[in-house]
């Protein structure tokens, strides 16, 4: 089953998934940081 290329390319896709949230958490961060300051 682990030759199946379909598996490698689910693989492959989460993988980019979890690259692009590694991206996409530091900008969540500062988006909640601005929004704590506009309501403080």
């Amino acid at each position: 089953m682990s030759d199946d290329p379909t598996i490698g390319f689910l693989k492959a896709d989460v993988a980019r998934f979890c690259a692009g949230l590694d991206d996409l958490v530091p900008a969540i961060r500062l988006v909640v940081v601005q929004l704590r300051e506009a309501l403080g």
